[in-house]
């Protein structure tokens, strides 16, 4: 489980104004680790070794997130102003220096009437403001009548059904804009389609450049729903959650393994963005053979459709039987990836 003071390199925030776009990810760390992070709280769950601990960020944000997508979970305000406190115990154990930049500017908030009205209007993202509150509760030395006002703000901002999504996209993108934030959310919220296939994903994702992050952001609310409510989440929720997670874990997985693929392929005309596209449309085919394998890869130099070919056949034998309606239709694409293999060597 990640605990709040490792969201940043050091093991402690350092300076949150200026670092929370890298807080809690490193942008220079391997796809792989996002991964590894996401598949291990999936494989804790499904074994029953899943160990809610209320040290977790993910728990003290999570209990407030009600599934918005699946319906009202019921929560009240009582739990909400218990779990926010957990958010203040984390903070009160990082180090004093290392809050100095949410301690700092402007804080005529801290004397307004409508306290939490005048901090929005200065930091209109709830993710920061939830960072910014709880760090005054934890280091800022409020006196009594303070303290209770800032725990009325945080407690209000815990009620809102999108704080965690809001606090992951601001440690993802340090001050998202509102049209940032409102695609997060629609993406969170498209996420209640039954089945969604890969490419319906790919095409809510948007383009690769920005793919990853958003990928972050939705595997991180994802991950840390399932070890948030301090109940557990059954029947269609569950299998919701689950299903979106492997979806996400897939698609970055396939993404890592078409990159490696097309970069020892070597080829000008053939990326990983390319492979990708070509394996995707290949899995959601109900039937394929050779022929419409070689329709769905690009244009390729003479003589290299063997290689392509043979690298196509290995990621496929490298996805799960769940990516495909059934183990016939799996089989039916690598006989027909086989069979472009052979025709290639003519």
């Amino acid at each position: 489980m990640l605990r709040l003071d490792q969201i940043s390199p050091g093991g402690a925030l350092g300076n949150v104004e200026d670092n929370l776009a890298t807080a809690r990810y490193d942008r220079a760390a391997p796809t792989e680790s996002v991964l590894a992070l996401a598949q291990a709280e999936l494989l804790e769950f499904e074994s029953d070794a899943l160990a809610e601990t209320q040290e977790d960020l993910g728990f003290a944000l999570g209990g407030r997130l009600r599934d918005t997508r699946r319906g009202p979970a019921g929560q009240d305000n009582v739990r909400g102003r218990v779990l926010m406190q957990k958010l203040v115990a984390e903070l009160a154990a990082v180090e004093a220096a290392d809050l100095d930049s949410l301690l700092s500017g402007p804080q005529d908030w801290l004397r307004a009437p409508q306290l939490l009205v005048a901090l929005q209007s200065q930091t209109p993202d709830p993710g920061r403001a939830a960072l910014q509150l709880a760090a005054w509760l934890a280091r800022g030395r409020p006196d009594p009548r303070l303290r209770r006002r800032l725990e009325e703000a945080l407690a209000s901002l815990a009620e809102d059904d999108t704080l965690a999504l809001s606090l992951f996209g601001a440690l993802e993108y340090g001050a998202p804009t509102p049209a940032l934030r409102q695609e997060l959310t629609r993406l969170y919220h498209r996420a209640s389609a039954p089945k969604q296939k890969l490419s319906q994903w790919l095409e809510a994702l948007g383009e690769r450049e920005g793919r990853q992050r958003k990928l972050r952001v939705m595997l991180s609310v994802l991950s840390y729903e399932l070890s948030a409510s301090g109940q557990p989440i059954v029947g269609s929720h569950l299998a919701a959650v689950i299903g979106d997670l492997k979806q996400l874990l897939r698609i970055l997985g396939l993404e890592a393994h078409c990159d490696q693929a097309a970069a020892a392929l070597a080829l000008p005309e053939l990326r990983g963005e390319a492979l990708l596209a070509s394996v995707v449309t290949l899995v959601e085919q109900v039937w394929v053979n050779a022929d419409s394998v070689a329709e769905a890869l690009p244009p390729l130099p003479d003589g290299q459709r063997y290689r392509v070919a043979h690298a196509l056949g290995r990621l496929v034998q490298l996805l799960s039987d769940d990516c495909f309606g059934d183990a016939e239709q799996k089989t039916q694409l690598e006989d027909a990836i086989a069979e472009l293999r052979d025709r290639s060597l003519d």
